[in-house]
């Protein structure tokens, strides 16, 4: 009994420590800051993302999409895809020794995937602001969907990006709609005294016509007086 009691205890024993070897394998974010980067960017300088409850968001803001950027076709792990459009990935701030991208079912990851996230349908010449997200929480929709059971410490190896375009130019409804207010109201009221002005002036010149006429009868009249008085 005692040595069964001495077994348990080791095989107790060299399960935790299994166990901790994989915790411990899990991906550690203590201390670590996210970013987006890409075309948009030269692969450069990140858009720092903000975290919430392990979900990290940025918004990229681009004041004009360039031709360029939509001419390269995106490749998966080297092959083309035909496809183009922006293409960005999420690293850890400065380096790419950690990135996330689009889901490879071939090599089975996003971590360090070799195929960037792409946001097709932009217009070259246009504004435009992109809302990446990157969650932490859980696993990319497409590995879910494939499905499979993935070891929790591993799940790092999975993790999604996704991205939502938010604004693609600038509101031009705005404007026009401010145009429209601003226009005076008393407006009419304007074109009403226009209107009424040459009646007030046919007044005048009817009241002026009648006292000429008046005062060219009272003219003749005493003429006429006059010329009966010489005879």
């Amino acid at each position: 009994m005692n040595k069964a009691k001495v077994i348990s205890a080791v095989l107790a024993a060299a399960m935790l420590t299994s166990v901790v070897a994989i915790s411990a394998s899990a991906y550690d974010k203590a201390g670590k800051s996210f970013g987006v980067c890409g075309e948009f960017n030269g692969w450069a300088d990140d858009v720092v993302m903000t975290e919430s409850n392990g979900v990290y968001t940025a918004e990229v803001k681009i004041d004009s999409v360039q031709q360029e950027w939509l001419e390269k076709e995106l490749l998966s792990d080297g092959t083309p895809t035909g496809k183009y459009g922006l293409q960005f990935k999420v690293r850890g701030v400065g380096s790419w020794d950690d990135s996330w991208g689009q889901y490879e079912q071939d090599q089975d990851r996003t971590y360090n995937s070799q195929t960037n996230c792409l946001v097709e349908g932009l217009e070259a010449g246009k504004p435009v602001t992109i809302k990446v997200t990157f969650d932490t929480t859980k696993m990319d929709a497409a590995k879910i969907a494939e499905g499979g059971d993935v070891d929790p410490a591993d799940e790092y190896l999975f993790w999604g990006v996704t991205y939502e375009v938010v604004k693609e130019e600038a509101p031009a409804a705005k404007t026009e709609s401010k145009t429209e207010e601003s226009q005076p109201a008393s407006t009419p009221a304007t074109e009403s005294k226009t209107e009424t002005t040459p009646a007030t002036g046919d007044a005048t010149s009817a009241a002026a016509l009648v006292g000429v006429v008046l005062a060219s009868l009272g003219a003749a009249v005493v003429m006429t007086k006059k010329a009966s008085s010489k005879e």
